[in-house]
């Protein structure tokens, strides 16, 4: 349910849940996000096998992960 729910926070860039779930998925966002944000195979092969969508994936390296260079982390606030 997690991975599902980041994967539509990606796909979407916003979602509409419970207070509970987005407290649940905040941390998990993170750690995804800054393995997009350092890069490499190793975490975008960790990435992948979380999300389970190859697309979700590369839209999270190539577009979103991007924004993120210059913060140090907060990136669902």
């Amino acid at each position: 349910m997690m991975a599902n729910l980041v994967a539509s926070l990606i796909a979407a860039e916003a979602i509409t849940t419970t207070e509970a779930k987005a407290k649940a998925v905040r941390p998990i966002a993170e750690k995804i996000i800054t393995k997009a944000k350092k890069g490499g195979l190793h975490n975008h092969r960790q990435v992948v096998a979380f999300l389970r969508d190859r697309e979700m994936a590369a839209r999270l390296f190539d577009e979103i992960a991007p924004r993120y260079t210059d913060r140090a982390g907060g990136y669902t606030r």
